[in-house]
């Protein structure tokens, strides 16, 4: 916010702010530092200005602007490195860096070159079924083809007028039913994983929700009618799902926190073009817009109602229960889990803890998977 209000209203302390809580995230999370590449929405909306005004000095405000939060930013970073080096002494985060680094000898996630990698899998993951989905768009766009064909051949009487409209009809009605083909498609298709215990249930619907914003960003920044603050509001939504993946070994997970940003912008945007859009040709991409954004408020909805945490592993074959434990009395779990968990409790039955069993576990059964 305060980085699009100071390129905006060309406010320079509010750069300079920008630049101090971006440089204030590292100290947060030290992963944060590829936040960094925030810089590039300067930079973009300094293009931006050069080709849409026609005044001078576009580039020496961009390197302006670029030294207003690189001022910032190392006023962040200095005066929480200062106070860590005051109370800890700066050697100790040193070494902690270090040894943060020294965990991609034993975790390939962890190297910078395995993260980009995992997202770049995940997105690719998906590819084939924003294939597939442009196909049902140019087959039913084909089938508008076909009816304006025909309708030139049709003089403009009243009863070939009847004609007309029927033949509209008949293409609305295969955009409808391209509607349901599109949500049976991506349902039976294996699209949508429906066991809602993993996180794979909403993973490739999220994913192609950002790839669909990520092409909206694209389109609106080559649009010349798209004022320079909406095509700077996309290139920022953008980079942010791109960016923030990178640091973290959970892939585009770390990107999904950013979609409280970018679905506002896709369904916006979405809704314009649905409402909007006279052409018939839009019809097969406004029907593809329909099924999908079902199947995905859907599986989102189900998602938050039954997902809950296990392990990164997900939660399968839960076939067995804790027999020498109240607390976790019928609540199924997988049998290593259980073995492990039978054997705990009866190394603190055995051992007579007393009190502090009821410190450690849940004093209620919990009537739920485990």
């Amino acid at each position: 916010l305060l980085l699009y209000k100071g390129l905006t209203q060309e406010k320079k302390w509010w750069l300079f702010a920008a630049g101090v809580c971006l440089g204030a995230n590292v100290l947060t999370r030290f992963s944060n530092l590829p936040q960094a590449a925030l810089i590039l929405a300067v930079w973009a909306y300094g293009f931006i200005e050069s080709r849409e005004s026609t005044e001078k000095g576009a580039f020496q405000r961009t390197v302006n602007r670029t030294l207003w939060c690189l001022g910032g930013y190392l006023t962040g970073i200095g005066t929480f490195l200062g106070y860590i080096h005051i109370r800890y002494g700066i050697n100790e985060y040193i070494e902690g860096i270090i040894r943060l680094f020294s965990m991609t000898e034993v975790a390939e996630g962890y190297k910078p070159q395995g993260m980009v990698t995992f997202v770049i899998e995940q997105y690719l993951k998906e590819l084939p079924w924003v294939v597939e989905l442009v196909k049902y768009i140019l087959v039913g766009m084909a089938i508008w083809f076909v009816i304006e064909c025909i309708k030139k051949y049709v003089k403009p009487v009243r009863e070939q007028m009847l004609i007309c409209k029927g033949l509209d009809a008949i293409g609305i009605l295969s955009s409808m039913v391209l509607i349901r083909y599109v949500v049976e498609r991506l349902y039976y298709g294996g699209f949508c994983e429906l066991n809602f215990y993993e996180y794979k249930s909403i993973l490739g619907p999220a994913v192609l929700f950002m790839i669909l914003t990520m092409v909206i960003v694209v389109v609106q920044v080559i649009r010349k009618e798209t004022s320079r603050e909406e095509k700077l509001i996309g290139i920022m939504i953008m980079l942010l799902l791109l960016i923030n993946s990178i640091g973290s070994s959970n892939g585009v997970f770390s990107s999904f926190n950013n979609l409280c940003l970018a679905a506002p912008y896709t369904f916006w945007h979405c809704y314009q073009f649905i409402r909007n859009v006279k052409n018939n040709y839009a019809w097969p991409a406004k029907a593809v817009i329909i099924g999908f954004f079902y199947v995905l408020l859907w599986q989102s909805w189900l998602f938050g109602q039954y997902f809950f945490f296990t392990e990164s592993t997900g939660a399968y074959d839960l076939t067995t229960t804790v027999e020498n434990n109240e607390v976790l009395e019928g609540i199924k779990m997988h049998p290593y889990k259980s073995e492990w968990l039978t054997s705990l409790s009866k190394y603190v039955n055995e051992n007579d803890f007393g009190p502090l069993d009821q410190e450690y576990m849940v004093t209620d059964p919990i009537d739920e998977f485990w």
